[in-house]
């Protein structure tokens, strides 16, 4: 009975451990496909943020005027922007309370005109039509108050959009901006042109290094977009319009520079 025992409890301990083991392999493959993943993405995106970091030290050495206050906030909201700001509009972010309150009601304006009119030069953008499907889908998603559905669907065309642009990787746009700081430290007054550019590339890095910086899912989920928890339906927070239109900014940003270094090519 003893030597039974002995040999039917050796057998199932064998048995567990080698179900154990299937377990860890498994769970080995998983994280080193995210780690693989998260690697792709930190090289892809590491040229563009190292880029703007330059610009940010930059900052420091300059008076920065209220328009570029401005700017930062808006980076720090995420959202792209790449016009001249208006003294109202400099106004209303500089004396917004809630930031994203403020933006949503200006992009409300003549029913979301703005952004339906981002959503139709998406649509027909080179680095978008790869994935002409899956935008429209992302849209009727979008449209039909469906943002979570939206925001997952837009991270992978925004992956996508960068991917397809940086295949033959200009920053010209970048470079143009860092000029433009150089006459702001010379004192050297600036065109809307000129300040456009460098709104896009301080909002654009802004954007772009929080929305794909790794945040362990150990944390607290982030309050920011991060591509990182979306991606990996790991993100259990309530989406919203406003989160959709910073994401198709994003999108658009990515498009900007591309026609930037297409024209400077």
């Amino acid at each position: 009975m003893d030597d039974f025992f002995d040999a039917e409890f050796t057998k199932r301990i064998k048995k567990f451990h080698e179900y154990a083991n299937g377990i860890s392999d498994e769970v080995q493959r998983v994280l080193q496909a995210a780690l693989d993943e998260m690697e792709q993405w930190k090289k892809l995106v590491a040229p563009i943020i190292e880029e703007n970091r330059k610009i940010a030290e930059m900052l420091p050495k300059l008076r920065i005027p209220d328009s570029l206050k401005a700017v930062s906030e808006l980076g720090k909201a995420q959202y792209v922007y790449w016009d001249y700001l208006s003294h109202s509009f400099i106004d209303k972010v500089l004396g917004a309370d809630d930031t994203d309150a403020m933006l949503l009601a200006h992009e409300s304006r003549n029913d979301y005109a703005e952004s339906e009119a981002l959503i139709a030069k998406c649509a027909k953008h080179k680095c978008v039509l790869p994935n002409k499907s899956l935008f429209q889908e992302c849209m009727q998603s979008y449209h039909g108050g469906a943002y979570h559905l939206a925001a997952i669907g837009l991270v992978a065309v925004i992956d996508a959009a960068l991917t397809e642009a940086t295949k033959d990787p200009s920053h010209s746009g970048i470079l143009r901006c860092h000029a433009i700081l150089n006459r702001m430290e010379d004192q050297d007054p600036l065109d809307e042109e000129e300040y456009a550019i460098v709104a896009l590339c301080i909002t654009f890095n802004s954007t772009i290094e929080a929305f794909y910086k790794k945040l362990l899912f150990s944390e607290e989920e982030p309050k920011n977009l991060n591509r990182h928890w979306i991606a990996h339906g790991r993100s259990t927070r309530d989406y919203t319009r406003l989160d959709c239109i910073k994401l198709l900014r994003l999108l658009y940003g990515i498009i900007v520079f591309n026609e930037i270094g297409n024209a400077d090519a």
